[in-house]
């Protein structure tokens, strides 16, 4: 618990995927998934975090509901002062 980091799997993914990330200390934390323009996809966390391993599922759909077009995507962690990114790559 004592290092930050972010894993995603599978990846490439066809359907979603599941998030692992830990947390170095309590912080506000977003986890959120941005297309390649830079454009937010979907929030998959934005409150408090302690301390601590998480893992979080993404179910492949964007904030309103629909299926990603296939693509490259970029998975982002920012908790206090940790920024932590992971490229996607989502099939269909």
């Amino acid at each position: 618990l004592s290092h930050p980091w972010l894993s995603a799997y599978p990846n490439p993914t066809r359907a979603g995927l599941s998030v692992s990330y830990n947390v170095v200390s309590e912080a506000p934390t977003h986890l959120r998934i941005y297309d390649a323009s830079g454009r937010m996809v979907v929030t998959l966390w934005d409150a408090l975090r302690a301390r601590g391993h998480y893992v979080a599922q993404w179910n492949g759909l964007a904030a309103n509901g629909r299926p990603i077009s296939a693509g490259v995507y970029f998975l982002k962690l920012e908790s206090g002062d940790t920024r932590l990114n992971q490229k996607l790559i989502v099939e269909r």
